[in-house]
Parts: C-alpha cells; sequence; structure tokens
C-alpha cells in the first residue's frame, strides 16, 4: 500500500485488500491484525424494497389475524361461562382456577392468541420497516424504528403508539388520516373480546354473544382497513424514493 514515492498513507482505518466487506488498520508501514466489518447503510430503493416484502406479509397476517382473534374470543367466553356458572363478580366465584381448564376451550383459545400474537409480530416488523424507509427519506417520524416495533407489544400504550406512529411516515399526515378511524376498529375489537368474557362469566354465553359479534365485526373491519393502510403507506414511500430519484438526477 505505498505511493509513487515510496511512502505508504498515514495510520488509519482502510479497505480490507483481503476482505471488500471489512476495514483493516494501517499502521503507517504495515497492514496490522485489527479488523472491523464494514457497514454499508441500505439505500432508499432497498429499503423499499423491503418494506414491500413486508407489506406483502403484513396484508396476509391481516387475512390470519380475523379467524385467530374470533377464536380467541369466542373459546374464550366459553371458557369463561364454563369455569365460574354466572358466580363471576359474586362471593360464589371459585378461588383457585386455571388458565388451562377446561382442556376443550382453554387449549383452542391458548392456539387461537398464540396465532393472534404471531400475526401482530409480522404487523410490528412491517412497521419497523415501513419506519426505516420513512428516515431513508428524510420524513420525521415520531419515533424510532425499533419503538415502532416495540410500541405494539407494550400494555396500555399500544392503544395508541401504533396509530401514531404510522401517521408519521408520511410528510403530510392527511394522506395517513385513515388510520386512526382503522385502529378505532382494533380498540373496539379489544374491548368487545374482554366484555364478553366477563358477561359469559357473571351471566352466560347467549348475554355475551352481542359482544362477540362486535368484536369480530371489528377486528374484520380492522383487517380490511389495514390492508388499505399497508397499501397506502407505500404507495406514500414509493412517491418518496420516485422524488429523491428525481432530484438526484
Amino acid at each position: 500500500m505505498a505511493s509513487e514515492g515510496g511512502a505508504g498513507p498515514p495510520a488509519g482505518w482502510y479497505g480490507d485488500p483481503n476482505d471488500p466487506t471489512a476495514w483493516r488498520y494501517w499502521d503507517g508501514q504495515a497492514w496490522t491484525e485489527h479488523v472491523a466489518p464494514r457497514i454499508v447503510e441500505p439505500s432508499p430503493q432497498e429499503r423499499l424494497a423491503e418494506e414491500r416484502r413486508w407489506a406483502r406479509y403484513a396484508k396476509w397476517a391481516f387475512v390470519g389475524l380475523v379467524p385467530a382473534q374470533i377464536g380467541a374470543q369466542v373459546f374464550g367466553a366459553l371458557q369463561s361461562e364454563d369455569r365460574y356458572h354466572g358466580t363471576l363478580f359474586t362471593d360464589e366465584a371459585p378461588t383457585q382456577v386455571s388458565m388451562f381448564e377446561p382442556a376443550e376451550y382453554a387449549l383452542p383459545q391458548l392456539a387461537c392468541a398464540v396465532l393472534v400474537l404471531a400475526m401482530t409480530f409480522v404487523l410490528a416488523y412491517w412497521c419497523m420497516q415501513a419506519a426505516r424507509v420513512a428516515q431513508s427519506q428524510g420524513i420525521p417520524i415520531v419515533r424510532s424504528p425499533g419503538w415502532a416495533l416495540a410500541g405494539w407489544f407494550i400494555p396500555i400504550v399500544n392503544f395508541w403508539f401504533p396509530p401514531q406512529t404510522i401517521r408519521s411516515f408520511a410528510k403530510d399526515r392527511t394522506q395517513l388520516r385513515h388510520v386512526v378511524g382503522w385502529w378505532i376498529c382494533w380498540i373496539v375489537a379489544t374491548l368487545s373480546s374482554v366484555a364478553a368474557v366477563f358477561v359469559a362469566g357473571a351471566q352466560d354465553l347467549d348475554a355475551a354473544i352481542p359482544f362477540l359479534v362486535v368484536g369480530a365485526a371489528g377486528v374484520a373491519s380492522f383487517a380490511l382497513l389495514g390492508r388499505q393502510v399497508v397499501d397506502l403507506v407505500l404507495f406514500v414511500h414509493e412517491q418518496g424514493v420516485s422524488e429523491l430519484a428525481e432530484r438526484s438526477a
């Protein structure tokens, strides 16, 4: 690594001549054994390609979320009715209960809950990828990509973190104004699901049916509108990448 005059460059980190993915330290006279990975930031186009891939997964996750959430609601209500027989909130309610009893309701309910969690993770990961694309386009998002993912799973704050984060994925937030209505559907579905479990335990399954119906309608609306939100975010980011390409041309 010598110059034309025979002198080498000053000491410092340079591209490893034997590994294009790494840096190697040059001490001014020879290569040393000190190496470090060469971190290359993906381009906006590469970020967009990754978002596009996870957008497809997210749209399928919305499809799978509907039967999984409805199943969790129904089996949860059946389990509550069988466990309490109308005694919930009374002195006659059993003091020791197992989440795995009765097995004919508890196990299917647990399986549905695991599926809901898996679908939610896919949606959260898509949200993180979309946040990275927004960052690469210079859009001032309200939370980092890591928080865009984690916000889906933190109790209480996950009632407003995801929609608030997603709305910031566009420079003009009015482009994503439908996100609020979409998220209200999820809140309705969640609260109706919880209410159905309590009503089934305090009264019976028949009394819980209206809450189950509202919950099913809520999750179906959430999934339908959610697929449109994914497409809308992707459209906004595709426009942003096109504008960046035009400015650099």
